[in-house]
């Protein structure tokens, strides 16, 4: 949209030409798409997050998460995937030391 034949014109009719009726079509298009697409855009519910869920990280010293998206963001992140692969390491070596214990009183 080009509104520099408005400035230099003053005349009104170029501004709802040039301006105006292009943007409404924009508009219309847009609502007309996203209604389609199963969203209400009057209530605000086009993005849904489940923000009262409550999820706890035991893996990482019992960190409180709120809604599945920080849950999944938290699950993908660098701290918690070495914390937790050096915590399956440690149960791996508890679970081989008590098996040796066992053999050795047999």
């Amino acid at each position: 949209m080009d509104a520099t034949e408005f400035l230099l014109s003053k005349s009104e009719e170029s501004w709802d030409a040039q301006v105006v009726k292009p943007a409404s079509e924009i508009l219309r298009r847009f609502l007309k798409t996203e209604t389609e697409l199963g969203h209400d855009l009057t209530s605000g519910n086009s993005i849904k997050r489940d923000l009262w869920s409550q999820y706890v990280c035991e893996a990482c010293g019992n960190k409180v998460l709120r809604g599945r998206h920080e849950w999944d963001q938290h699950r993908q992140g660098r701290t918690h995937r070495k914390r937790t692969t050096r915590l399956s390491k440690a149960q791996t070596f508890k679970t081989r030391e008590k098996q040796g214990d066992e053999v050795q009183t047999v």
